[in-house]
């Protein structure tokens, strides 16, 4: 009899430390003890953020005439505009740009305002976040597109920008703010709830994707070419989430 007590006290023990090798990494320390990298992983590289990018060529190299550069990007072959998405309704989100404050020498963290900003969320929305950067840094069309982002309203945004799940659901916008100066970026509202008063969303669907379009514009004058031009070009933004691992302290986070 004790030796059936002894093995099974070992299969639990051999379970537990199965369960803490399998935890990730954002769930062995608390958010305050992550270090800048996994701050930029959680926003960048996680199951609640993750990166879109869009190539454009440099016409020096194409013989094409498209968006200018500046900078070190002018001896570039292709500039990369990259659109960071991330779910701010979701608490690991929410986590990173917390520490990520914590970590900015410039600014005066106060602890109790973040762990009030980590607490709270949305129990009516689910909010994306989108914000920007490009490689190499300075090029002319990461302005353009902060400028679209800046000009966009929600009206015209409630028929091409949607959140659907691999199930069939399908959600659209309700609501669009563009980048502030709370530095959170331009921000996404759709429904948690469907018209029944059910989630929208639930693990068993498997996935989630956000799709979106930014038309970019340009005006200036083309090298050689009497009077102004006006360059245009619409991409579509979009990520997809697999809902089954966006599980963190036991329930769906998004």
């Amino acid at each position: 009899m004790r030796k059936r007590e002894f093995l099974a006290t070992l299969a639990a023990a051999c379970a537990c430390a199965g369960l803490l090798m399998a935890a990730e990494w954002w769930e062995k320390k608390p958010y305050s003890q992550w270090s800048a990298k996994e701050v930029q992983r959680m926003l960048d590289s996680s199951p609640w953020g993750k990166v879109h990018a869009v190539t454009i060529m440099n016409p020096t190299f194409t013989g094409t005439r498209d968006f200018r550069t500046t900078g070190s990007g002018d001896l570039e072959r292709e500039k990369q505009n990259l659109f960071h998405l991330h779910f701010l309704t979701a608490k690991p989100i929410r986590m990173a740009l917390a520490r990520r404050q914590m970590l900015d020498s410039k600014a005066q963290a106060d602890t109790a305002e973040l762990e009030r900003f980590v607490a709270q969320s949305s129990d009516k929305y689910l909010i994306l976040a989108l914000t920007l950067s490009s490689i190499p840094k300075g090029i002319s069309s990461e302005s353009g597109y902060l400028s679209a982002l800046l000009k966009l309203s929600t009206p015209e945004l409630t028929t091409n920008t949607f959140l659907a799940t691999k199930t069939g659901k399908r959600v659209y916008l309700v609501r669009y703010d563009p980048p502030g100066r709370d530095g959170l970026g331009a921000k996404y509202y759709f429904p948690r709830f469907m018209e029944d008063g059910r989630p929208f969303v639930t693990v068993d669907d498997g996935e989630i994707r956000f799709e979106t379009y930014l038309t970019l514009v340009e005006s200036g004058t083309a090298s050689g070419t009497p009077g102004e031009f006006e360059n245009q070009r619409t991409d579509r933004i979009w990520m997809q989430f697999d809902l089954r691992k966006m599980v963190f302290e036991g329930k769906l986070e998004i």
